[in-house]
């Protein structure tokens, strides 16, 4: 018996699956991209807080993105970044069970703003930038591959066919662009 159970408790039980199991043990990945001329870190704390570390000349400095940004979820993993030009680009898997996005254009004001990119994700999302699209790949609720693109200010969302998808693996997630396709 393990200490602060009773025997009837099922301890390797999940209802998310591996998936969601291998997600929630996962966080300390830090997420290293350039934006423009600037070299940043997003990462997220145990308490689900996204940070970004910018070198600003040889100087660090930490911003605390979940402060600067209204309405989004704290996260449940860890980001990915990229950036299309100027325009910063941090997704992430929040605490709500959606797959959210952060950005913000690091010219002008850097305001940070919030899309809610897809409403179930399990496990932390791939991020691929390719010929001046963001593409995020993420598991969804129902263990299927997501594929969600920003360009123009939008996201759009797929979900693979279900019968053309690769049998089910542990791991993370990666994305890339083969002979134009992602």
């Amino acid at each position: 018996m393990t200490a602060g159970f009773d025997s009837l408790t099922d301890l390797d039980v999940s209802r998310g699956g591996i998936y969601a199991l291998r997600g929630l043990a996962d966080l300390g990945r830090p997420a290293p991209h350039q934006v423009g001329n600037l070299s940043s870190i997003a990462y997220t704390e145990a308490d689900g807080r996204i940070y970004v570390l910018e070198d600003l000349n040889g100087a660090w400095r930490r911003i605390d993105v979940m402060s600067a940004v209204q309405g989004a979820p704290l996260a449940a993993g860890d980001p990915a970044a990229g950036a299309i030009g100027n325009e910063q680009i941090i997704v992430y898997r929040g605490r709500d069970g959606g797959l959210h996005a952060l950005r913000r254009t690091t010219s002008g004001d850097a305001t940070w703003s919030h899309d809610t990119v897809a409403a179930h994700a399990v496990d932390d999302p791939a991020l691929l930038i390719d010929g001046g699209q963001a593409h995020a790949v993420f598991r969804d609720g129902l263990d299927l591959q997501g594929h969600a693109a920003y360009s123009a200010g939008a996201w759009t969302n797929d979900v693979t066919d279900p019968l053309q998808q690769a049998p089910e693996a542990s791991g993370a997630l990666a994305a890339y662009s083969f002979s134009g396709a992602v």
